[in-house]
C-alpha cells in the first residue's frame, strides 16, 4: 500500500514518449485493473482517428495515452488504501484498521473526531446503529464495530468494488458492445464473490432442536434466493393484484404502466457510442439516489391529493448502468389523469427543458386487458432482470436476456439496487409466515380457538391466491397498522457482537387474539459440515465459475 502511494507521489509527470520504467510503475498500482488499463492504454497510443490529437489537441497520443493512465491510476489510492487491491489485501489491510482503532480505545483517547479524522481520507462515515436517546450508548456501538475487521472488510469491498466500477464506466468499459450493464472487470470479479458464497452454503450445514440436519445451500434453494421461486412469487402476486382490481369495481381501478428515466446528465455514454457530454461523472447509484427521491415527491403528493394507488416498480438499468425505473400502478379510473400530470411534473422538475425530455424522460401508458392485463405487461421487466425465463432478446443491448440476466444481477450486487418493490397492499412478510403457519399446523391453536378472519387468511396463503389474501387483509390500500394480521417479532435476549439486540422474525400477530403465532419455532445451530478436513482450502481449491459471460 505505502509503496503505491510513494510511486504517485513521485514528481516526474507522465512522459510523452513510452516508458517501460515508467508504465510499470503504473501497473504496480492497478493491481486487479492492470490488465484492463493496459488494454485500454495501448488503443489509445495506437487508434488511428482523423484530426486526433489525444486527450489535449497540443498533445500527442502517447502524452494522451499517458495522461489518462497516469489519471486513472492515481484516483486508485486513498491515503494508505488501494482501491485496486484483491480480497486478501483488503482482509489484511481490514486487520490492521481494526486493530489500530483498538488500540486508540485500550489507549483512551478514541473520541468522535478521531474515529472521523480515521474515515475520511477513505471517504468513509461512522457506522449507522439504531438511535437510542443516548449518544454515549450510540457511540459505543459504533466503536465496536470500528474494532471489528469484519466491518472494515465489508466497508472496503463495497468501496473498492464501486469505485473500480465507476472508473470503468467512465473509461467506456461499461456500455453496449463493451460490457453492457456492467464492466467484464466488475461481472468476473462478482461471479467469483457469488460462486465462493455458494460454496460457503455447500460446506456449512444447518441442525434444529429436533436434530434434522439441512446443508444451508439445500435450505437457501426453498426461499426466495431461488430465482425462479422469486419470479414466480412475484408474478403471482401482480397477477392478484390485478384480479382484486377487477373484483373491486366501484373504485373502477385502471391499471396504467410508467417509466422514469434520469436526466442526461446521469447517463455516461450515448446508446450508438461516443461520450455524452452533459454528463457530470455521477453513479448509478446517484442515478438510483434521484429516482427514489423523485418517487418520493410523487406519493407524498399523491397521498395529499387524496390519490390510492398501489402495485409495483421494477428498476433496471440502461446499458451503461444508469437506472431507470418501470412503474405498474392501479388507480381509480376517475384519478388516472391527475396522477399522470403529478407523476410527469415530478419526473420532468430537474433539467425538464433539456432536449429530448419531454419525449424520453417520461412515458405513461394505460394498460389494456386485452393484452394479459398488469401481469403482461411487467412479465418481461421481471423475467429479464431475474433469470432470463422465456425472453428471447434483451432489446436494450440486443443480446440473449438468459446471458444479461447476470449482468444485471451483478449491476444491482455491487451498487446495491433494489431491483422489485411492492407499493400498497399488505406486507408480503405476514403472507410468507402466514404460508409457513400453514405447512406446520402444529403451530396453530386448536379448532375454534382462533378467529374465523384467521383462519381464512392462512388458508388463502395456503393456497397462493394473493387478491383473496389481499381482501381478507383489509384491501390494498389499508394503513398498516389497522391490518387484521401483523409480523411478530422477537428480541433475543443476549446482545449480539455490536452490543445490540438482535430482531428476528418468529410470526404474526392476530387481532383479537392474545398470544402470537408462532410460525417458526424451530432452534438452528450452523458449523462446518463434517466430512470436510479445510473448509477454507476447499473453497480456494474449488473450480472458478465458467466465465463465458464476460465474452
Amino acid at each position: 500500500m505505502n509503496a503505491a502511494l510513494q510511486i504517485l507521489m513521485e514528481p516526474a509527470a507522465q512522459p510523452d514518449r513510452y516508458s517501460r520504467a515508467w508504465f510499470d510503475k503504473q501497473m504496480v498500482v492497478a493491481r486487479s485493473l492492470d490488465s484492463v488499463l493496459q488494454s485500454r492504454w495501448k488503443w489509445n497510443c495506437t487508434k488511428k482517428v482523423k484530426g486526433y490529437k489525444g486527450l489535449f489537441p497540443e498533445q500527442g497520443q502517447m502524452t494522451a495515452a499517458n495522461a489518462e493512465l497516469r489519471m486513472s491510476v492515481s484516483t486508485l489510492v486513498r491515503a494508505d488504501l488501494n482501491l485496486a487491491s484483491d480480497d486478501e489485501s483488503l482482509r489484511d489491510w481490514s486487520k490492521a484498521k481494526a486493530r489500530q482503532f483498538e488500540t486508540w480505545v485500550h489507549d483512551r483517547c478514541a473520541p468522535k473526531s478521531k474515529a472521523l479524522s480515521m474515515l475520511q481520507p477513505y471517504g468513509l462515515s461512522l457506522p449507522q446503529v439504531k438511535k437510542s436517546g443516548d449518544k454515549d450508548e450510540e457511540y459505543h456501538r459504533q466503536v465496536l464495530r470500528l474494532c471489528s475487521v469484519d466491518w472494515w472488510l465489508r466497508q472496503t469491498r463495497v468501496l473498492c468494488q464501486r469505485h473500480c466500477e465507476a472508473l470503468l464506466r467512465d473509461l467506456g468499459e461499461t456500455r453496449k458492445h463493451r460490457g453492457a450493464y456492467v464492466s467484464d472487470h466488475t461481472l468476473k470479479r462478482m461471479l467469483s464473490h457469488n460462486y465462493r458464497n455458494q460454496q460457503f452454503l455447500k460446506y456449512t450445514e444447518a441442525e434444529n432442536d429436533l436434530g434434522q440436519v439441512f446443508s444451508l445451500d439445500e435450505l437457501a434453494a426453498l426461499g426466495t434466493s431461488n430465482p425462479v421461486l422469486r419470479r414466480g412469487e412475484l408474478m403471482l402476486r401482480i397477477r392478484g393484484f390485478q384480479e382484486w382490481a377487477d373484483r373491486n369495481p366501484k373504485q373502477k381501478w385502471r391499471g396504467m404502466f410508467y417509466t422514469l428515466t434520469c436526466p442526461s446528465k446521469y447517463h455516461a455514454w450515448h446508446s450508438k457510442g461516443g461520450k455524452n457530454a452533459a454528463f457530470n461523472s455521477s453513479t448509478p447509484l446517484d442515478g438510483q439516489r434521484y429516482l427514489t427521491k423523485v418517487w418520493a415527491q410523487i406519493r407524498a403528493c399523491a397521498a395529499r391529493d387524496g390519490i390510492p394507488m398501489f402495485g409495483f416498480r421494477v428498476a433496471e438499468p440502461h446499458h451503461d448502468g444508469t437506472p431507470h425505473w418501470h412503474v405498474l400502478t392501479f388507480v381509480p379510473r376517475a384519478r388516472r389523469k391527475a396522477l399522470t400530470r403529478i407523476m410527469r411534473k415530478y419526473a420532468l422538475n430537474e433539467d425538464g427543458a433539456e432536449p429530448g425530455a419531454k419525449k424520453y424522460r417520461f412515458e405513461a401508458v394505460v394498460i389494456d386487458p386485452r393484452r394479459g392485463g398488469a401481469a403482461g405487461y411487467i412479465a418481461k421487466y421481471i423475467s429479464k432482470n431475474i433469470d432470463g425465463f422465456a425472453v428471447d432478446i434483451d432489446r436494450e443491448v440486443d443480446a440473449p436476456a438468459a446471458i444479461m440476466a447476470a449482468r444485471v444481477k451483478a449491476w444491482s450486487q455491487v451498487w446495491g439496487i433494489r431491483q422489485f418493490q411492492q407499493f400498497g397492499g399488505p406486507p408480503v412478510t405476514v403472507w410468507r409466515e402466514a404460508r409457513r403457519l400453514a405447512s406446520n399446523p402444529a403451530q396453530l391453536p386448536k379448532e375454534g380457538q382462533l378467529p374465523v378472519l384467521a383462519e381464512q387468511i392462512i388458508d388463502s396463503a395456503d393456497r397462493g391466491l394473493w387478491a383473496e389474501f389481499v381482501e381478507l387483509m383489509g384491501g390494498a390500500v389499508r394503513r398498516r397498522e389497522l391490518r387484521p394480521m401483523k409480523s411478530f417479532y422477537l428480541f433475543s435476549q443476549a446482545l449480539g457482537r455490536y452490543g445490540e439486540q438482535v430482531k428476528r422474525i418468529k410470526g404474526v400477530t392476530v387481532v383479537g387474539f392474545l398470544y402470537p403465532l408462532v410460525s417458526r419455532p424451530r432452534k438452528w445451530i450452523t458449523r462446518r459440515i463434517q466430512g470436510a478436513r479445510d473448509w477454507v482450502a476447499a473453497l480456494v481449491a474449488a473450480s472458478p465459475p465458467p466465465l463465458d459471460l464476460c465474452q
